[in-house]
């Protein structure tokens, strides 16, 4: 018995190195990475993947001393442990595994590069955003290290959600015309509006606000911390308050896919309502900043789509009101304890639902397809010319040899082969020219060719559905689910930027990290019952 309280002490000692590694890593990229500027915005993109980069690898220095320390503080119990913990060493669930597919993608980037004609280019990303070989492999051994084991302190998100709300209030100060710090002063007067915040342009930021603020729902609903569910309450009412501003539907698609796994969610572990409250929180940012932005008369430079539907007033008021309902009602039959709020939550719900939204997609695929809608006609000027880049993409890809279809042109090799053959239509129709894809499968494609495509969507899916199948109703984890759909969602229509895209890796690493460590904790104290 004495030997079993000696080897329990020692189990939860031995972790403290690794988890306070991930937490100064963590605490790194909520603060200095998010806020950190060398010339303003225009070196920003440079500037951010050098500081995730040397951040990263300060991290991998600490994480290396952390696991030393770790192995010398084994005991038998522990190595039985791992052994069955290094799942991914199994060759039977090999396939499963989001560090075969993590490894594949590294491999399947690194023969892409061996076929590119400018190697430096594409082994620094300079010909696009910064998302070389350099970064791949980063993002790789960063996801290893994280995702092995991992454990998130309260106060990270505390300090997430202070530093978000500064870089928000600066959006928000900027969106009603005034230039904070005097940050846009040397930007050409049609381009001042397009930068935001700490953050880069608006379609960035946008990306920024959707993962926030998925990750503050996330919060809301699974957590128990009452300190935790307080901040995350502040956090989603300031970015639903702060998306408007973004001008940018990425915003919406993030936001919206995030929702949607969440409400899964949430009715599979009984927490409907506390999903409602945070559509209510949601829905109250949005009729907040609908007003607001009538009184001030914010910027209206972008302002179109489905910004213009969160800038009406009326309609925001239709849809706080609807919010309001659905979670009095639902508190309602939750406080009076009636039995169909247990059987409400079930299967045949996600199903209804389910097939209640696949039914409205197509009656408004009909109806947008016949009305002639700009957003239901595809072509170059589609969502900003975003049918232009996609269009000349494809067909760059498709007049490649057999090598570039399996694994493409090389990294951030975008701007050099689309110019290749559509230089003068990048100056005739959109007038600029694109060294991104807008969406990043279409990226992956002519970058990787198809093996990197289905190693990047082997490497996502794998992820998501491991956090998903052992999330436990664990906050943390729940919160990487959400943030980590919202990323993959607007970066349908975004392009790849080292400023938000390695916060969706890590989102990825540390649901897993976290998730594989609550597993590790259930097969120990399962070992060490067994050996009393």
């Amino acid at each position: 018995m004495g030997k079993a309280k000696k080897k329990n002490s020692l189990h939860q000692f031995r972790d403290i190195p690794v988890y306070i590694a991930t937490n100064i890593y963590l605490a790194y990229l909520s603060t200095f990475y998010l806020l950190f500027f060398h010339d303003l915005y225009f070196d920003i993109t440079k500037t951010r993947a050098f500081c995730f980069i040397y951040g990263t690898i300060g991290f991998i220095g600490l994480i290396f001393i952390a696991y030393i320390l770790r192995l010398c503080m084994s005991d038998s119990l522990s190595e039985e442990r791992d052994t069955e913990y290094l799942f991914f060493l199994d060759p039977k669930r090999m396939t499963r595994s989001p560090f075969f597919w993590a490894a594949i993608y590294l491999l399947a980037n690194f023969i892409s590069f061996l076929g590119a004609k400018d190697k430096t280019a594409a082994w620094t990303g300079e010909q696009g955003r910064r998302l070389g070989l350099m970064m791949i492999l980063v993002f790789v051994i960063m996801f290893f290290a994280v995702g092995y084991k991992a454990h998130v302190s309260v106060v990270i998100y505390i300090v997430l959600t202070v530093v978000s709300c500064i870089m928000f209030y600066i959006g928000i100060v900027q969106h009603f015309g005034t230039d904070f710090g005097g940050w846009r002063k040397d930007i050409v007067d049609n381009q001042k509006t397009i930068f935001m915040s700490t953050i880069g342009n608006m379609n960035t930021f946008g990306g920024y606000i959707c993962i926030f603020l998925s990750i503050s729902v996330a919060i809301l609903i699974f957590a128990n911390n009452p300190i935790l569910k307080c901040f995350s309450g502040i956090g989603l009412f300031a970015a639903a308050f702060t998306v408007m501003t973004s001008k940018s539907d990425n915003v919406y698609i993030g936001t919206c896919a995030a929702f949607i796994i969440l409400f899964y969610l949430a009715v599979h572990y009984k927490k409907i309502v506390e999903w409602a409250a945070a559509l209510l929180v949601l829905a109250s940012g949005f009729f907040a900043m609908s007003i607001f932005n009538e009184v001030k008369k914010g910027s209206k430079g972008h302002l179109n789509g489905i910004a213009e539907i969160i800038g009406n007033k009326k309609i925001m008021g239709i849809f706080f009101f609807a919010a309001l309902i659905i979670f009095a009602a639902l508190m309602y039959v939750r406080v009076k304890k009636n039995p169909v709020y247990e059987k409400f939550q079930s299967k045949k719900l996600m199903l209804i639902v389910t097939a209640a939204g696949f039914v409205g997609m197509i009656i408004v695929l009909i109806i947008g397809f016949n009305s002639g809608h700009e957003y239901f006609t595809f072509n170059d000027r589609w969502g900003e010319f975003r049918g232009f880049i996609w269009d000349r993409t494809v067909k760059s890809y498709n007049k490649g040899n057999i090598w570039n279809k399996f694994f493409g042109f090389g990294n951030e090799s975008v701007r050099d082969v689309v110019s290749k053959w559509y230089l003068e239509d990048m100056r005739t129709i959109p007038k600029k020219i694109y060294d991104s894809s807008h969406n990043v499968i279409l990226q992956q494609l002519l970058t990787t060719g198809i093996v990197g495509v289905a190693a990047y969507v082997g490497f996502v899916v794998s992820s998501i559905v491991y956090m998903i199948k052992n999330a436990a109703e664990n906050p943390a984890v729940m919160a990487c689910i959400a943030g980590g759909t919202a990323y993959f969602a607007q970066a349908m229509v975004n392009p790849e930027q080292p400023i938000i895209t390695p916060i969706f890796y890590v989102l990825l690493a540390l649901g897993i990290g976290v998730a594989r460590d609550k597993k590790a904790d259930k097969i120990y104290h399962k070992a060490t019952s067994k050996k009393r």
